[in-house]
């Protein structure tokens, strides 16, 4: 079948709805069945040009996080991070990139909670094209370089409880 035919349309537009009602459930039903969202923010600024792989990161809980009515984090507990993984951002196709990787969180009581699912970032890189006598021998010369990637301060990012991990 042709893609411009007027019955392929409907199929990929189908297609794209059961895919994202999927992916959408699946993350309500990982949310809900098993595990408690939890609401956190960055409070610092970071920049793939300067981290550093195993650098702790500041964060608290923006929202308290309750079950079954009773509290479990309070909203401004501190959060327990570090970055596992820093790519600086170079020449060629080298994009900076942030693993940021968030352990626990402190709970009702002071004790630590694990925490899971982490966050990557990645960068996108750029074409240059320079032409003139720089770039001899050619007259056209293409420079490619990649991005460098920030978490600003206040970003919001979600990490989850599992509920059989809870005290």
């Amino acid at each position: 079948m042709n893609c411009h035919t007027p019955r392929a349309f409907p199929c990929a537009l189908a297609v794209g709805l059961s895919l994202l009602v999927c992916t959408q459930s699946r993350a309500q039903r990982h949310e809900g069945a098993n595990a408690l969202a939890v609401h956190v923010q960055v409070d610092e600024d970071l920049s793939s040009a300067t981290a550093m792989v195993g650098q702790e990161v500041h964060m608290h809980v923006s929202q308290s996080v309750t079950k079954d009515g009773k509290e479990v984090v309070t909203q401004g507990a501190p959060v327990r991070a570090h970055l596992t993984r820093v790519k600086r951002p170079g020449h060629g196709d080298r994009n900076g990139q942030i693993k940021l990787t968030m352990e626990s969180a402190q709970g009702i009581g002071g004790n630590w909670i694990p925490l899971h699912k982490g966050a990557v970032r990645k960068g996108h890189r750029f074409i240059a094209l320079f032409a003139g006598p720089c770039s001899v021998p050619f007259p056209l010369t293409m420079a490619m370089v990649g991005e460098d990637v920030k978490i600003p301060n206040g970003q919001a990012l979600t990490a989850y409880i599992r509920l059989n991990e809870l005290p």
